[in-house]
């Protein structure tokens, strides 16, 4: 992953150690492999108040950080009843077969039974939906990084995230995060390790 542009060296934000800052950094988010028996080390990487600076990209490095998200642990189920509660919905729709007691007999005769165009609600769509509006609600340029995603080290399946380390060229203010994190009712803002992309890569080209 790269950034559309590189902040300066001397970037500042609340969410962010100051520059000069060191905080001690798991060695194994340095290698650029990794394999399975190690994964519980990446489980107990630390969620950062403070993100090191050694996290923030630049083309002058080596190295492409791992990707980390800034924001919180979801509660799911809340999130989805104050999506419902606005009338914020995204729905999914397939073709599935339709089956009744009737087909049971058409599967008997070796044919198909009909299909159906199903609509189910999608519930972590309809919660991007909820983001998504509220962050048009509270800035007239809103991010367009806020979303519901997952993350190795969170103590929560799903996470809002506001941004990541890779959105530091012009990440929110830090008026935008806590307005965000307050309308939705969210908790101890930290920066959690993404679920895939968990170790550095190579930055040969400055990309």
């Amino acid at each position: 992953m790269a950034p559309k542009s590189f902040p300066p060296p001397d970037v500042r934000h609340a969410s962010l150690d100051a520059p000069g800052t060191k905080q001690v950094v798991p060695a194994i988010l340095k290698d650029m492999y990794w394999n399975p028996e190690e994964l519980p080390m990446f489980v107990h990487v630390p969620a950062y108040e403070k993100l090191p600076r050694w996290f923030i990209p630049s083309k002058k490095l080596s190295y492409k950080p791992p990707l980390m998200h800034y924001g919180w642990c979801a509660d799911f189920d809340a999130l989805l009843e104050m999506a419902e509660g606005r009338g914020f919905i995204r729905w999914h729709e397939y073709l599935d077969y339709e089956v009744d007691d009737a087909d049971y007999d058409a599967y008997d005769k070796g044919m198909d039974p009909p299909l159906a165009l199903i609509h189910k609600m999608d519930n972590q769509g309809t919660i991007g939906l909820l983001l998504e509006t509220v962050a048009r609600e509270l800035a007239p340029d809103p991010p367009q990084t806020v979303q519901l995603t997952t993350t190795i080290n969170s103590p929560s399946v799903f996470i809002v995230s506001i941004f990541t380390n890779y959105d530091l060229a012009k990440p929110p203010s830090d008026s935008f995060v806590e307005m965000f994190r307050v309308a939705l009712g969210g908790g101890e803002l930290r920066w959690y390790l993404d679920e895939e992309k968990i170790v550095c890569s190579s930055n040969r080209r400055g990309l």
